[in-house]
């Protein structure tokens, strides 16, 4: 299969452009469709592709806020060893350890916390939540 002709791919997104356009206006995918003269299943067949766009998007701005915020912790750390070596105060020290931590968070590389509920006289229930802000999925 070769390339799309350039025109209906124009056409496409331009399309695509309009129907996030009414998505966001809560509007349903047969009145979409009804104002833009197609059928619900192309509406939904756009709707889908949308999706992934928007979720690429946020996966993407998320690695840039994540890579900013441990460049920054990067230099911080330098900072604070670069003062330990100047003055070996242990307040140097814990303050690495503190953004190592923080590092650490950021990655979610620590351990899930045990979490017990307890609602009047049920059994209590026990949670396990990583302390990444992740939420849980299953």
């Amino acid at each position: 299969m070769g390339n799309p002709n350039p025109r209906t791919k124009a056409s496409m997104e331009h399309r695509r452009k309009q129907v996030a356009e009414m998505y966001l206006q809560r509007l349903t995918q047969r009145q979409i469709g009804e104002r833009l003269g197609v059928d619900h299943s192309t509406v939904s067949t756009d709707l889908r592709a949308i999706r992934e766009e928007w979720k690429a998007e946020r996966l993407s701005n998320m690695d840039e806020a994540l890579s900013r915020e441990l460049a920054e912790l990067d230099e911080m750390e330098a900072q604070l060893a670069r003062k330990w070596l100047e003055t070996e105060e242990p307040i140097w020290i814990n303050q690495r350890l503190k953004l190592k931590e923080q590092r650490a968070k950021l990655l979610g590389l620590n351990s899930p916390e045990k979490q017990q509920i307890q609602i009047s006289d049920a059994p209590p229930v026990m949670f396990y939540l990583p302390d990444n802000g992740r939420a849980l999925t299953g």
